[in-house]
Order: C-alpha cells, then sequence, then structure tokens
C-alpha cells in the first residue's frame, strides 16, 4: 500500500447502491433539511441547523 498518497481532489466512490462524491452549493438545501431534523441530530454533540431569521 502506498503510504504517500496525495488526494488533490475530493475521491469518487461508486457502487451498485452508493454515489459518494465531493458536495457542492447545490446540495445545501438537502444538507439543510437533513440536519434540520431532530430525530437525525438526537445523538450527535452538535445542535441541529436552524434558519437565520
Amino acid at each position: 500500500m502506498n503510504k504517500n498518497v496525495s488526494l488533490t481532489s475530493f475521491p469518487r466512490l461508486e457502487t451498485e447502491r452508493l454515489f459518494l462524491r465531493q458536495e457542492t452549493p447545490e446540495d445545501a438545501p438537502a444538507v439543510f433539511t437533513v440536519f434540520s431534523d431532530p430525530k437525525v441530530t438526537q445523538f450527535q454533540f452538535s445542535s441541529r441547523f436552524y434558519k437565520k431569521k
């Protein structure tokens, strides 16, 4: 295994059931929706996301 790996970009991982890629600004509404849900964040140390007024 090469221990001198330098990642210049986020690696892409794709399988039949998973597609993992670097997030983009277009992902922000979906991420906000997920992390605003108390059921998602109940066991995390950080608090939920809230909209600023």
